[in-house]
Formats: C-alpha cells, structure tokens, sequence
C-alpha cells in the first residue's frame, strides 16, 4: 500500500481511530496524541496486513492495542475522563448523554471498552472475538455483564440531585 492509499484508506476510516482514541485517551490532547500514534503503527503495519480479514477488523486490532499500551504507559488515571468539563449542564440532551455514555465507558476496564466500542459499531459477536482474541461465547458473556456496569454508571452521572 503505498501513501495515496493509505492516506484514502485513513481517511474513509479515521472515525474508528477516533472513537478509539476518545475511548482510551483522558483530554483531546491526549487523543490527538494517541492518534499520531495509532496512524504510525498502522503506517509501519501496512505491508504486513495481508486482507485475510476486513480492513476494518485491521484497523480496530491496531487502535485497540496500541491505546491499551497507550492507557498502560501512562502512570496517571488518563483512561477516565474529567467529568467536570464534560457534563457540562449547558449541554444539550443528547450532547449530555452520548459525554455520560463516554464517560461510562471510560471507567471500564481496556478489553471491555473495546468489546462495547465494536458492539456499538454493530459488529457480530464472531467479529468482535476476532479481533479482540476472545472466543464467541466470552464476548457473549461479557457484553451482559458490560451492558449492566454501564447502565449503573449511566444512571449514577445523569441522576439529577434532590433539593
């Protein structure tokens, strides 16, 4: 793959990344910072991708492995985001909601942000194991348990307090 298509191929596809990077990345310095990043491994990878798989699932694999050694790397807390300057009550609703969503999904650990981040992109349980390197009936298991620690944490950032 040469550069014209690569840049094409990262240009149709850079909302994946994005939605990696602002998954796994505390402020939007850090995720533009973990985007470089992600866009230089997946330069060097480029050769070896060998389209035994989607494009897609390719991309996925190397945004979530590079902003798991991302998150790892970083001593501080960078995986949860600042609540206060997200949940902004200016915010319009579903502004408010999609931050709170992030938010949640944020305060998961790294494998399971993957699996909800390619759950809510649609993609089958066998994609999801595929790429992540979980069997099937595991990403089945956890997508339950997901589902129910997100719902918590959803609840608790837009419960509205009691005078």
């Amino acid at each position: 793959m040469n550069k014209d298509e690569f840049d094409r191929l990262i240009q149709q596809h850079q909302g994946i990344i994005w939605k990696v990077c602002r998954a796994f990345a505390r402020n939007r310095e850090d995720q533009k910072d973990l985007f470089q990043e992600i866009l230089y491994n997946l330069w060097k990878g480029r050769t070896t991708f060998s389209g035994n798989s989607k494009i897609t699932t390719w991309i996925y694999r190397v945004s979530f492995n590079r902003a798991i050694d991302y998150s790892r790397k970083k001593r501080v807390q960078t995986t949860e985001l600042d609540e206060s300057t997200m949940l902004s009550p200016n915010k319009h609703k579903a502004e408010y909601d999609i931050e709170a969503l992030y938010i949640a999904i944020s305060r998961l650990n790294p494998v399971d942000r993957s699996i909800i981040i390619l759950y809510l992109d649609k993609y089958s349980y066998k994609e999801i194991a595929e790429i992540t390197g979980l069997s099937e009936k595991n990403v089945s298991v956890k997508l339950v348990r997901i589902k129910e620690k997100l719902k918590d944490q959803y609840l608790k950032l837009t419960k509205t307090p009691q005078l």
